[in-house]
């Protein structure tokens, strides 16, 4: 055990020697740091975890007849946590499968990476029981985009 301890000490030393000389770097006198670079914030610049507003949820509904995904009526179920799409193939109501949301504003959503897409950032804008949603940016996920974006979605419940 002693032995160890004797190896780790150098590189703990070093280690510690180091990230106080980093700190040092871009400060603009003794004991001052340069102010940090922020980033910038996208369009939907959204806060995580943030619950989707009420005004969205429900059963939507779409036709979509073009694309590379499924042909036919898509059902979009939006709750309080989840957007979750049903593809028309689909056999029940039990297959609807989630998008992965992260965090919703009244004007926009994102999503997470996922096993099948990285995350995107969509607006989304409500006329009475119609919502239209566009990416913020190029969505990576051509079978979220074309799902989502190519045709307004109508409430059904």
């Amino acid at each position: 055990m002693r032995a160890a301890a004797r190896l780790l000490t150098p590189t703990i030393l070093l280690l510690s020697a180091l990230l106080v000389a980093g700190c040092g770097k871009g400060s603009t006198g003794p004991g001052q740091q340069a102010a940090v670079a922020t980033a910038t914030p996208s369009a939907t610049a959204l806060p995580p975890d943030a619950p989707i507003p009420e005004a969205f949820r429900g059963v939507w509904t779409t036709q979509l007849d073009t694309g590379g995904q499924s042909h036919g009526a898509w059902k979009l179920r939006i709750t309080a946590d989840e957007m979750e799409l049903l593809n028309p193939i689909a056999s029940s109501e039990s297959e609807y499968f989630p998008l992965h949301a992260r965090a919703a504003t009244q004007e926009g959503v994102s999503f997470d990476d996922d096993p099948d897409c990285l995350g995107a950032s969509y607006r989304w804008t409500l006329d009475g029981d119609s919502l239209t949603l566009s990416p913020v940016d190029r969505d990576p996920c051509s079978d979220r985009w074309d799902t989502l974006a190519t045709m307004p979605w109508h409430r059904i419940k």
